[in-house]
């Protein structure tokens, strides 16, 4: 078949494939535009092609494939416009695989910095997604409200003169509370897994590099996913006017995670108890301290003398099982804005997800253990 071809031996504008694939566009046949396309040797594709292609891809769900052909048009991406192009179609294709308009906008707004004439008017875009953006944030701040004031009202369900008094061993259970409804239990302070369930428990532990004694403090210490409150700190003196660091030096996509951090963190900010969501910290390093005491990486005096820490640790910020919860509650949320990709609706379901969690277990009609 004979094609029109440009100075660089790809394919024309004019020549008459671009009329097919719109025919075939325009009837809404996505798979007879890609076969259309794919009729044409690989080798003789203009990038304007290859993107109708991505594009074709989209429209008929085949996600995969547009994601593969993204990564491999990149290196051939050298004008403006290609560029910006690039960033359109991996934002669309981000948002539609996470429905994350935050991730969207991240893109558009590089292609935008690619291409400051706005060719694609990216402008338009970027600003529908803060549109969305602002609408998700709005429902994440009602359902912060109404969740702290359910769990307030069930907490004051059991008057304070009439609730449970659990020894210490269960107290620190109940603040890995997560971890122990996940799969733990509160019944085995001592508990040791059987042979048949060590090599799964100890892979669980290998996700967080923990193989020995060494490696589980040291990731107690420095893991991040473990420390959200040390992140929390310092979104929260950015908001106070105090900022622990120069936001410029984070460089574009970290001032971009950092400002929509901040922006999701003010959703709750003034719902936090002073141990900020040092609740969801404590209770998933009880989990792990848990875990490597059945799986023997750690002896009894390191468990026992570990679990008394975190607990006074927790004891020391928070003064009841209400503000426990607050606490527990928007460290999940927290915990799952950073693993999702800034996925805000993922958060408050994780989020509710968990207050309910809690208000369907003995802890609201426990008393809290103060540090004596």
């Amino acid at each position: 078949m004979d094609y029109i071809l440009d100075e660089n031996g790809l394919i024309s504008d004019a020549d008459g494939i671009f009329e097919e694939a719109d025919q075939w566009y325009e009837q809404n046949e996505p798979e007879k535009e890609i076969a259309c396309i794919l009729n044409v040797p690989r080798r003789l594709w203009s990038n304007r092609l290859w993107f109708r292609l991505i594009c074709a891809y989209n429209n008929n769900g085949s996600y995969e494939e547009s994601e593969e052909e993204l990564k491999k048009i990149e290196p051939c991406c050298k004008k403006a416009i290609d560029k910006a192009r690039l960033h359109y179609y991996r934002g669309w294709l981000r948002g539609q695989l996470s429905d994350n308009p935050l991730e969207m906008l991240m893109e558009f707004q590089k292609g935008l910095a690619e291409d400051p004439d706005d060719a694609l008017d990216l402008k338009s875009d970027c600003e529908q997604c803060r549109e969305e953006i602002q609408k998700i944030l709005d429902n994440m701040q009602s359902a912060v409200i109404d969740t702290v004031d359910i769990v307030k009202q069930r907490c004051s369900l059991v008057s304070e003169d009439k609730k449970i008094e659990a020894d210490d061993e269960t107290f620190q259970l109940y603040l890995g509370f997560y971890q122990g409804i996940s799969s733990l239990g509160f019944d085995r302070y001592f508990l040791k897994y059987s042979n048949e369930d060590l090599e799964k428990e100890m892979q669980h532990l290998e996700m967080y590099n923990i193989t020995d004694r060494a490696s589980f403090f040291k990731c107690i210490q420095e893991n991040e996913i473990l420390n959200q409150n040390a992140r929390l700190q310092n979104a929260l003196a950015y908001i106070n006017g105090n900022p622990r660091f120069d936001i410029e030096e984070l460089g574009e996509a970290g001032q971009f995670y950092f400002q929509n951090y901040v922006a999701f963190v003010k959703l709750f900010a003034a719902y936090l108890p002073d141990g900020g969501v040092l609740a969801w910290d404590i209770g998933e390093k009880i989990g792990l301290a848990r875990r490597a005491y059945a799986c023997n990486i750690l002896g009894n005096t390191d468990f026992v003398s570990g679990m008394l820490a975190l607990s006074d640790q927790l004891k020391e910020v928070l003064s009841s099982f209400e503000e426990y919860a607050r606490s527990l509650m928007f460290g999940a949320a927290l915990f799952m804005f950073q693993i999702s990709g800034m996925n805000i609706k993922k958060a408050k379901d994780f989020m509710c997800s968990v207050a309910l969690d809690f208000m369907q277990s003995d802890l609201p009609d426990t008393k809290w253990i103060k540090n004596q």
